[in-house]
């Protein structure tokens, strides 16, 4: 949207299932004029719907269409590939259990002429012997995306977070999420709750009775829950 005075056209996508987005659903909007992709979450935060990030990014690569992933709901807990993926960026405060204002951005070297640096520092700027030059050369590398210093502190704590979950192993805690799922009792859903996606961890109210009642009821049996418009999700 804040290209558009530029010329860019930003189309929405609108799923064709609720709270999932398909391969499809993607394909569909991308004509001769597309460039990228994005940005598409690698799971959505109130589904919990997890996109088919392979699936999407090598048909879109064919179609020489960029492809950018946010990946902050996945990255620490599922594997999130980037074989087929441009750009990514995740934040280090969800499932990656970092500190704030740490993330990591991921872009893939064929891309890196094509997405342009916003700022310019000491740090990212091609500056020999710290000699002012006559023109803005970029490093040719990820250094490009770093104008400044570096926000050491948390990269020290994002490393020792990143270093506990690669002992703990991420197949190992995709394995126990998914099984705390397998556990929950279908029986402790309100009826007047329908299921949105087949993980039964993200819910939405169904047409015939006020949210505020189902929030109750949902309350009353020992459950947190985030009301939100229309939607509820449930934690």
């Amino acid at each position: 949207m804040a290209l558009a005075d530029k010329g860019v056209e930003l189309k929405l996508l609108e799923p064709s299932k609720p709270g999932r987005i398909e391969p499809e659903d993607v394909f569909a909007l991308i004509d001769s004029r597309t460039r990228m992709g994005a940005p598409l979450a690698s799971c959505h935060y109130v589904s919990g719907y997890r996109i088919d990030i392979d699936a999407i990014g090598r048909e879109l690569r064919s179609r020489d269409v960029l492809f950018c992933v946010d990946g902050i709901q996945t990255m620490g807990v599922f594997p999130t590939p980037v074989e087929h993926v441009d750009f990514l960026a995740a934040d280090a405060h969800k499932w990656m259990l970092g500190p704030c204002a740490s993330g990591i951005l991921y872009v893939k070297r064929e891309a890196q002429e094509r997405l342009k640096p916003v700022v310019q520092g000491w740090h990212n700027l091609s500056c020999p012997d710290f000699i002012a030059q006559e023109r803005l050369d970029y490093k040719p590398d990820s250094r490009r995306y770093e104008a400044g210093t570096a926000n050491l502190l948390g990269i020290v704590g994002h490393h020792a977070s990143l270093k506990m979950l690669n002992a703990v192993g991420l197949d190992n805690i995709a394995d126990d999420l998914l099984a705390k799922r397998r556990r929950l009792v279908p029986g402790s859903w309100p009826r007047a709750m329908r299921e949105c996606t087949p993980t039964r961890l993200r819910l939405i109210p169904a047409a015939s009775s006020p949210s505020a009642n189902r929030a109750r009821t949902w309350g009353a049996r020992g459950n947190n829950l985030a009301k939100r418009a229309l939607r509820f999700r449930c934690g």
